[in-house]
């Protein structure tokens, strides 16, 4: 019988990545590297559509934490210890990102808030503004880490598995890897205008092929115990 969860699994990866790309787009460069300042003009000029995209983002996030579940039910099977492990921080990075959500919205209400104007002045409440964007930047970048070690252990149960292509697997633990330069900025300043699409490509393409291909290729396997 054809299993259908690696179906399920592209279709929950590819809903992530039109969510993710939706809050993206509507957070109006939270993230500027380099010009937080810059950010924060950006976000108090469009203040609702910012707040849309914080939504749209932890939407996001609850997704790839469905997501997660859905892998570890998947690969259990491959080695229950590793596909754990994965899920872990897989659930990790997801909570970082949700946590940090308060950082990425305390500019607006910093700024907005008039009981605060009365007591601190305009330059000190644009100072610590800016510093929340600075942190969450910074939290941002812990997520991406715990996501590059997910991605290195997922890259090795596909490359082990019998059920997936092992291009995936290498693909997978390259762009891990590549991810983990975010361990020391300056390396990763010099690859991230190749680590950027080559992870989302790699994620995208595999996406694709559950949703076409995987369960023609995937026998029903009973979850590891």
């Amino acid at each position: 019988m054809r299993d259908q969860r690696p179906r399920i699994i592209g279709a929950v990866w590819l809903l992530y990545f039109v969510t993710g790309s939706v809050a993206g787009y509507l957070a109006q460069g939270g993230i500027v590297p380099g010009n937080t300042a810059g950010a924060l003009t950006n976000i108090l000029a469009h203040p609702t559509q910012y707040r849309a995209g914080v939504a749209v983002g932890l939407f996001a996030n609850a997704l790839y934490v469905v997501l997660t579940a859905l892998l570890y039910d998947l690969f259990a099977p491959v080695n229950r210890g590793l596909s754990l492990t994965a899920a872990f921080l897989s659930l990790v990075g997801c909570i970082v990102q949700i946590v940090a959500t308060t950082l990425q919205l305390a500019p607006i209400s910093l700024l907005r808030d008039s009981a605060l104007a009365g007591v601190f002045t305009a330059d000190g409440l644009r100072a610590a503004a800016v510093m929340c964007l600075k942190l969450y930047a910074l939290s941002f970048q812990i997520s991406v880490v715990m996501f590059a070690m997910f991605e290195v252990v997922l890259g090795y149960l596909i490359y082990k598995s019998s059920f997936i292509p092992r291009v995936f697997g290498i693909l997978f633990l390259v762009a891990g890897l590549v991810w983990m330069t975010y361990l020391w900025p300056p390396l990763f300043n010099t690859f991230r205008y190749v680590a950027l699409p080559f992870a989302g490509l790699t994620e995208l393409a595999f996406a694709m092929w559950l949703v076409l291909r995987g369960a023609d290729g995937v026998a029903r396997q009973p979850a590891g115990t």
